[in-house]
């Protein structure tokens, strides 16, 4: 990691619960990247409160609902401290809220209907890389209900339920998605991850480290458009990876009732 950051980078132990020690840490800083996952079931945003009191720039990687609005939250001490502060700034959600938008932008300028329904898959092999981080969050997640929108009416589902088969496009294909109490302690979680990450980092050497997203979108007129990413190797930023884009199919499909016709890419 330093070879890529350059000689000049530093390491530091922080506990980022400790509001004290993060303020220490951010002194002179410029910008904080917070990324200390996972984010379910976190109980305070320390990280972003430190980044305000030593008035730093903040970017989290939250993929949790309950933290993000709670970050929301901080909007006006942030505006008083005169800082940006962006949460939800990841992957997903991040770049697939990033891809909706683009889809809805696109077909409120195309189609003569109105965008009616949006929908998320995601596909990750093993850990993705990124160890036992996403592997607690694949736990606690399993431990909450689902939350969805249906015709902007808030409902909860069971989690661990209503399996599909989606096509994520050529290179990764076809995969089941799917949209305990033990699971919902926080702490009982972080222990299994530790009996399970020596499996789960031998398996990622085989399954390798491949995430997918699809998004779809469907209009009043019939017309259906989805937008897909993928990238072979999740630890690593994709300029650093070689990949054709023909193999993994990124960009905008639309369906003409039919099959999926490319329309251009993000």
């Amino acid at each position: 990691m330093v070879g890529q950051l350059g000689r000049n980078s530093e390491f530091t132990e922080v506990n980022i619960e400790n509001v004290d020690s993060l303020g220490a840490a951010l002194k002179d800083v410029d910008l904080v990247v917070h990324a200390a996952g996972p984010f379910q079931q976190a109980a305070k945003c320390t990280v972003l409160e430190a980044a305000i009191e030593t008035k730093t720039a903040y970017l989290d990687v939250c993929d949790d609902t309950s933290y993000a609005l709670r970050a929301k939250s901080f909007k006006d001490k942030a505006l008083a401290a005169n800082i940006p502060a962006i949460t939800t700034g990841g992957i997903y959600p991040g770049v697939s809220n990033v891809m909706a938008a683009q889809l809805v932008r696109a077909a409120k300028t195309e189609s003569k209907g109105k965008p009616e329904r949006l929908r998320f898959y995601y596909y990750t092999a093993g850990s993705g890389g990124a160890g036992p981080t996403i592997l607690a969050t694949s736990f606690l997640l399993l431990g909450e209900e689902v939350v969805a929108y249906n015709k902007g009416e808030k409902i909860k589902l069971k989690p661990y339920s209503g399996m599909l088969n989606i096509d994520f496009g050529k290179g990764i294909g076809k995969r089941d998605v799917l949209p305990v109490e033990f699971l919902k302690d926080r702490t009982k979680v972080q222990q299994l991850v530790q009996l399970f990450d020596p499996l789960v980092r031998a398996v990622d050497g085989i399954a390798g480290e491949r995430v997918s997203m699809r998004v779809d979108l469907e209009c009043t007129d019939g017309r259906h458009t989805l937008g897909l990413f993928s990238h072979r190797k999740l630890s690593m930023p994709p300029w650093m990876v070689e990949t054709d884009p023909k193999e993994l199919g990124l960009g905008i499909y639309d369906s003409g009732g039919g099959d999926y016709r490319f329309i251009r890419r993000f």
